[in-house]
């Protein structure tokens, strides 16, 4: 039996980007997405894709419709727009459009993009 070789490709926002040549004619699954603290089965941040570019569009859209706060989501925290640089448990290190950065909380946050 052949053991399966994941490469990754790159990551994007949280989420490992791996490619992976499945052993069938169709290639529109052999990108793989997955978040670094994925659980197993019924931890639904993981899917497949046809390019890296793919994986990026559905691991931001996962993020959107899901409500997830990662690395690199846009927020607006305590009426300004901010960036998320850090995430630690249920507070996160923002950069505001001045580039200063601020620890905010969940109740912190009015929106997430």
């Amino acid at each position: 039996m052949t053991q399966k070789t994941f490469k990754t490709v790159e990551t994007h926002r949280g989420y490992n980007i791996t490619y992976w040549q499945k052993p069938i004619p169709d290639r529109n699954q052999d990108y793989d997405w997955c978040h670094a603290d994925y659980d197993g089965p019924g931890d639904n941040r993981c899917g497949s894709a046809a390019s890296v570019q793919d994986c990026k569009d559905a691991i931001d859209a996962h993020i959107t419709e899901n409500d997830e706060i990662v690395m690199g989501t846009d927020v607006i925290a305590n009426g300004q727009w901010m960036q998320i640089e850090q995430v630690d448990g249920s507070h996160y290190c923002a950069t505001d459009q001045e580039g200063e950065s601020h620890w905010i909380a969940d109740s912190d946050i009015d929106h997430i993009y």
